[in-house]
């Protein structure tokens, strides 16, 4: 037999759902996101960037490939490839592999979890190539944060690191005083807040455009496609999605911090910690009665009866109660069951 009341439920949700859809998403729960609710929502989507066209079509460079050298390791000047890749791109960027050529913050960063990182430096137009990745893609990609040309916006302030800047040391100095029961949680949690949110919309962006550019110029100049990190321009790339995933986890855990102070967190895992230590304590009744002797039975229903009768007569008011009258009932059961009573 059909049912009819939920055909009718069914016939009354689709009609609410495309009444939503044809007033455009302001009736609640309708499915429909509202102009304010998809504004908000593509705001807060994981960026993309847009390239636009070169000025001229990149060609080939003979003999480079992705992992060719920008910087001769026995000289310590640009390799002709490279000169050729910054010259087609329209860059007068200089190259370095000495950490201390670089910036001040370049510097401190090797203390916070940058260390080997390759970056651009756009007030002194300067890549910064480490050991580790010295070559030609990576090249690609750092001058793409320099580029100004082929952006549809502007670049962001610090080339897409501000973010970064903000929650690394905020989060680290969270870590090394206490982690989630930190005592500078919550000075801490507008730090997160805004590193976290700028992480998330600014630097993964600026990190997606650079990826894009690298892979735009490398699969013209050199054998094939290649970017600094996996991925393609369709599906995104792996380090901006990262980024994106790493801004959003420090938003919210500033969100938590600020809202939930480590002090409250603290004294809530205290009191669950005692509770547990006293539940585990408590006698367990059996699973299996046929495996307990009639007389052990016998006084185990007493002594879980003087149990409940004694914190009754102590602490009226007990949470131990209701468990402690439970396990008192089941011992009564399994007595009565056997006609012990």
């Amino acid at each position: 037999m059909p049912n009819f009341f939920q055909q009718f439920l069914n016939q009354v949700g689709s009609g609410y759902k495309e009444a939503d859809k044809r007033l455009g998403g302001w009736l609640p729960g309708g499915g429909t996101a509202s102009p304010v609710t998809a504004k908000f929502q593509r705001a807060l989507a994981e960026p993309r960037s847009q390239l636009l066209p070169a000025a001229k079509p990149f060609t080939r460079i003979a003999g480079a490939n992705p992992l060719s050298p920008a910087i001769n390791s026995k000289t310590g000047q640009i390799t002709p490839e490279a000169s050729e890749m910054l010259r087609q791109m329209g860059s007068s960027a200089t190259v370095t592999q000495n950490i201390n050529e670089t910036n001040p913050i370049a510097i401190l960063g090797q203390y916070l979890g940058y260390s080997g990182a390759a970056h651009a430096n756009p007030l002194k137009n300067q890549i910064y190539l480490p050991g580790g990745m010295n070559n030609l893609t990576v090249l690609a990609h750092e001058a793409g944060h320099l580029d100004k040309k082929r952006r549809a916006d502007n670049r962001p302030i610090f080339e897409g690191i501000l973010g970064q800047a903000i929650d690394t040391p905020a989060t680290l100095i969270k870590k090394i005083t206490g982690g989630e029961f930190s005592p500078l949680a919550q000075p801490l949690a507008p730090f997160r807040l805004a590193g976290g949110l700028a992480t998330a919309l600014s630097d993964a962006k600026e990190e997606d455009y650079a990826e894009r550019f690298a892979e735009d110029a490398t699969k013209s100049m050199l054998e094939k496609a290649a970017a600094h990190m996996p991925g393609d321009p369709k599906g995104g790339f792996l380090y901006p999605k990262l980024l994106y995933q790493r801004g959003q986890e420090s938003f919210s855990e500033g969100v938590q911090d600020l809202l939930n102070p480590p002090i409250a967190k603290a004294a809530g895992n205290a009191i669950q910690f005692m509770q547990n230590q006293i539940q585990e304590a408590l006698p367990k009744p059996p699973s299996l009665f046929e495996d307990v002797p009639n007389l052990r039975l016998q006084q185990m229903a007493i002594e879980a009866d003087l149990d409940y009768r004694q914190e009754l007569k102590e602490n009226p008011n007990s949470l131990l109660l209701p468990r402690l009258q439970k396990i008192k009932e089941d011992y009564a059961q399994a007595t009565k069951a056997r006609g012990l009573n």
